[in-house]
């Protein structure tokens, strides 16, 4: 590991559950450090507020999306020349599902270098997944460390129903089964 910031360094955990018209979305949300600016983030800037401000961000976003009141922020060509020339300063790291319906600049309402995104199907992070986000907070670092899950995850849904998957779906899904395993055992009572 590189020299520099540690996943383990004073971690807050947060659960929020910000809405989507047609997903509930649920948050794990390790606080590492913060951010400033709606508008561009600097790396000055980034270490001036709170774990807790970075995800109001987020929040906010979020209820802009749900209200159709987006505001589309940093996603002008000057946005794009500066995150260029000065480099990227992401409020946020995430690790959520590849699922096309789960856009993260979308439903946060951010723009071009505000999310370090990492994503995979059902979330099953393996070493490159977590080497991606170990460099979004150990290089670029970034305020929050955000797991986001989603309903309706395909890889999910197969491992809750034994489905059978083929080539390395299969494996994916089989990462997910201890999971799905421990929540019948502990609640036989739900279903699918």
């Amino acid at each position: 590991m590189a020299r520099g910031r540690s996943f383990n360094r004073h971690p807050k955990i947060f659960y929020e559950e910000p809405c989507m018209k047609k997903s509930i979305l649920t948050i794990l949300v390790l606080s590492l450090w913060a951010f400033n600016s709606s508008i561009g983030f600097s790396s000055e800037e980034v270490a001036t507020l709170s774990a807790e401000q970075a995800l109001q961000f987020l929040k906010d976003g979020n209820q802009h999306f749900v209200a159709g009141a987006m505001k589309y922020p940093n996603q002008t060509p000057e946005r794009r020349v500066l995150t260029t020339q000065d480099g990227q300063h992401p409020l946020a790291t995430l690790i959520s599902c590849s699922d096309s319906r789960v856009p993260l600049e979308l439903i946060f309402d951010r723009g071009i270098g505000d999310l370090f995104v990492v994503r995979v199907a059902g979330n099953v992070a393996g070493d490159s997944e977590i080497g991606s986000a170990e460099y979004g907070v150990e290089h670029l670092h970034t305020p929050l460390l955000v797991v986001l899950g989603h309903t309706k995850c395909g890889a999910v849904t197969a491992a809750a129903t034994h489905a059978e998957a083929s080539g390395k779906i299969e494996e994916l899904v089989e990462k997910i089964s201890p999971a799905v395993e421990k929540v019948e055992k502990e609640n036989p009572e739900l279903k699918g």
